[in-house]
């Protein structure tokens, strides 16, 4: 065999690397893989609902008094339930309880109403968002799905929802508790 076809597949061969060289197909080589670690401090949170009257600092740990001396007349009281920690809620778990009355007969239930998205305009007693019963005197404790954002207050009526003509004073008495259940999902930030 002549010398001369296998110096022209070498040459062929010589080329064509030089070409696929020169297109970008040459053989993959390896990336280059960086990474950067960075520790950053840890913080806690805070999460906590408050009942008191509204526009006033809330008091932890207290639950929120509303004295009744209706004598006839249906009047409606307002509260607020604000937020004290620091992070967002998703829901709250609430009780109302009313004192007994010295006569033994008992007093009127009393409904406690969210103003959702407003406040309760307690002049007129009328809310601009939706209103959402959130328990009343005569249920147990009631986990309710209003959320409120850190910082942020929720609106609430108390109202006789049976008859209210009842001849002595007595007592609602509000609870709040929030459990982590009831706040948002904790989350990573890049600080």
């Amino acid at each position: 065999m002549s010398s001369r076809p296998r110096l022209a597949l070498r040459i062929t061969a010589v080329l064509a690397g030089l070409l696929a060289a020169a297109l970008g197909t040459a053989p993959a080589s390896a990336a280059i893989d960086a990474r950067i670690a960075q520790s950053a401090p840890a913080q806690s949170a805070t999460w906590s609902a408050v009942p008191g009257p509204v526009g006033a600092t809330p008091i932890a740990g207290q639950p929120h008094v509303i004295n009744w001396n209706l004598s006839g007349i249906l009047v409606a009281q307002y509260f607020q339930v604000t937020n004290t920690g620091s992070l967002d809620l998703t829901g709250q778990t609430y009780s109302a309880v009313n004192s007994k009355a010295t006569n033994g007969n008992a007093p009127p239930a009393i409904g406690l109403d969210a103003c959702i998205g407003a406040t309760w305009n307690t002049v007129l007693g009328t809310c601009a968002g939706t209103v959402v019963r959130i328990v009343a005197t005569t249920q147990s404790a009631i986990a309710s799905t209003t959320a409120i954002r850190a910082g942020g207050s929720l609106s609430l009526r108390a109202m006789p929802i049976t008859l209210p003509n009842f001849p002595q004073p007595y007592t609602t008495t509000v609870s709040v508790s929030v459990s982590l259940s009831q706040t948002r999902t904790a989350t990573i930030t890049n600080t």
